[in-house]
């Protein structure tokens, strides 16, 4: 996001994620709104450190996997087409890749290099909760009963959100 007039370039400490361009956009226009749900204004000074952030990866899309082993015909891709998901919490990140569970603390290990999971079984559960059921976490509620217009439930039926 690219907003000189609001937000000064550098490196802030506070988590983020892609969901809260929505937020800042609305707050930039001038769009009152309700609490966003999993989405925080990037203009926000009061996002926690301890905000959990989700992400999900589900490798390349058919075309670019094509593209990518033609041309690189000896590169391992099995790390570049798996799936995976993770949630950071405090200095805890939960990653959940082909069954595997794995657990770092970012703050002694930010190359997450030694895995800590069966050592934390309590902070696996809870961060594999946040992971498993979102719905249930407070900080990732919201109303199902939205109306949508024709054209827009026809839009994002087309890019997969909405059946």
């Amino acid at each position: 996001l690219y907003a000189p007039d609001y937000i000064a370039p550098g490196d802030y400490d506070s988590p983020k994620m892609t969901t809260d361009i929505y937020a800042t956009i609305l707050e930039i226009s001038g769009i009152e709104t309700q609490e966003l749900p999993h989405s925080k204004s990037l203009l926000s000074k009061d996002i926690s450190l301890n905000r959990p952030v989700v992400a999900e990866y589900s490798g390349p899309s058919t075309g670019l996997k094509s593209l990518i082993v033609g041309l690189n015909p000896e590169l391992d891709t099995s790390n570049l087409f798996s799936y995976r998901r993770t949630v950071r919490s405090g200095n805890l990140r939960l990653t959940v890749a082909d069954q595997k569970v794995t657990l770092h603390n970012l703050e002694s290990d930010p190359k997450q290099l030694s895995d800590i999971a069966l050592d934390n079984e309590s902070a696996v559960n809870m961060l594999l909760e946040m992971l498993d059921n979102p719905a249930d976490s407070k900080w990732l509620e919201y109303d199902n009963d939205v109306e949508l217009d024709p054209e827009t439930r026809r839009q994002l039926e087309s890019l997969g959100y909405v059946r």
